[in-house]
């Protein structure tokens, strides 16, 4: 089959049920704008440095209570060293 005839042949397809070229062309549009947004999220947080000069030197600071309370990873600790001497006491 030459291809001019194999391109009559399926425009003729296409026209006798455009249900189906609209699906594809609506699927794939909706891959590339997903496939770009995610793109530009990645880009935006993990890949690009901060646009602020020495953003290498960026610390995070955490305020604790003078009792030790108030910290994320000093409640973390204390629930662990729970589950372990619960389990070192069933053992």
């Amino acid at each position: 089959m030459r291809l001019p005839s194999a391109l009559t042949v399926t425009l003729r397809n296409l026209c006798g049920r455009p249900s189906l070229p609209l699906l594809a062309t609506t699927a794939l549009a909706l891959g590339i704008g997903v496939t770009t947004a995610m793109f530009s999220i990645l880009d935006t947080l993990l890949i690009r440095p901060l646009p602020f000069p020495g953003a290498e030197r960026l610390v995070q600071v955490q305020g604790m209570r003078a009792d030790g309370t108030g910290s994320p990873f000093l409640a973390a600790r204390a629930a662990s060293r729970q589950r372990a001497s619960a389990a070192a006491a069933v053992i």
